[in-house]
């Protein structure tokens, strides 16, 4: 028989395959469960704060371009979601022309406000 063998790392050390204990074999097989773990979680938290951030940011914005729009009774039919950062889609009916162009300077007057999607309807 020959002293070759295969060699295997088993906490940093290299170890023939012919000495290998089953026991090393178990250990050291799971010993980077924790550290991925770890990991994953930390990934998953960062993950979710920027998403949580961003959602919160979108209510944000949208409840004070309805605030906005809500303090003008011109604009009482006329509503808003935000459909990405920083971009409102306004939606509802409202009286005629001049009253759907006055609720879309009214939301880009909203700070955060880069870019308004103008859905609104006339009843004129």
């Amino acid at each position: 028989m020959s002293n070759r063998g295969l060699l295997f790392r088993v906490g940093g050390d290299a170890v023939m395959a012919s000495r290998l204990e089953p026991s090393a074999i178990k250990r050291s097989s799971w010993s980077w469960l924790p550290v991925a773990l770890s990991m994953m979680l930390l990934a998953g938290a960062l993950i979710g704060t920027a998403s949580g951030a961003r959602a919160d940011t979108s209510t944000s914005l949208m409840n004070k371009v309805d605030a906005a729009l809500r303090n003008d009774r011109r604009l009482n039919g006329a509503s808003c979601y935000t459909a990405a950062p920083g971009v409102v889609v306004l939606y509802g009916k409202v009286f005629d022309e001049k009253s759907r162009t006055l609720a879309e300077k009214t939301a880009l007057k909203v700070h955060g406000v880069k870019k308004v999607i103008n859905t609104l309807t006339t009843t004129t």
